[in-house]
């Protein structure tokens, strides 16, 4: 028979050991039962073997603050999302917002099922883009000419939205295809040179880029 060991004062995660407690055993089962105090003040007495197993942690606090951390970080995602789209709703459709005249007035629609629904637009981007990478990504159109639609959305910082701008110059210098700036980045060109030499002198990208270098010589 194992020696008696002595818990009291002993702690146990956030439960520490004030006394024993003598409780007569039940179905010829000796067991023994400790009072304990926990950190957030109150008192239990819980059996000794499921604290030195480490079964027994708090008074049951733990328990609920796991609970609800987790209730939070699944509505997180739904908060963040019901709020992307109530934006994308009234820039779509609602000729009163400020933004009406880039996107709604300019034919970028919103899926007609996400527009009657948050919660179909909140399961398809969770379902097929996945939870918000971090609080600077947004919801973005892969195609900007088209609308909020299934398959032409992703998640985006703004420095990537900024290159996927209808209004942008897309172009290609030696293989490399994309957004001037990104091309520019890329190459190590001068993307004022650039913009200069094929918006104001007319120069196609590849001509551009030639003489760009020859000036950095």
């Amino acid at each position: 028979m194992p020696a008696f060991k002595d818990l009291s004062g002993k702690r146990f995660h956030r439960l520490t050991v004030i006394e024993r407690v003598p409780i007569a055993p039940k179905n010829g089962k000796k067991r023994t039962f400790w009072r304990v105090i926990c950190d957030c003040g109150k008192e239990k007495v819980t059996d000794g073997a499921l604290l030195a197993g480490g079964h027994s942690k708090s008074c049951g606090c733990l328990q609920r603050e796991t609970v609800a951390a987790a209730s939070i970080a699944r509505k997180r995602p739904h908060k963040d999302l019901r709020d992307i789209w109530y934006q994308i709703r009234e820039r779509c459709c609602n000729p009163s917002n400020k933004a009406f005249s880039f996107y709604g007035a300019s034919g970028i629609c919103l899926c007609p099922e996400w527009k009657s629904s948050v919660w179909s637009f909140v399961n398809y981007v969770l379902d097929h883009i996945g939870p918000r990478p971090s609080s600077g990504h947004t919801i973005d159109r892969i195609n900007g000419k088209m609308g909020y639609l299934p398959g032409n959305i992703r998640w985006a910082t703004r420095k990537e939205q900024s290159r996927n701008r209808k209004s942008n110059l897309v172009v290609e210098i030696d293989g490399i295809k994309g957004c001037l700036k990104e091309v520019c980045e890329k190459l190590n060109l001068s993307y004022t040179q650039m913009l200069y030499k094929i918006g104001k002198l007319k120069q196609d990208p590849q001509t551009a880029a030639a003489t760009v270098r020859g000036i950095g010589m």
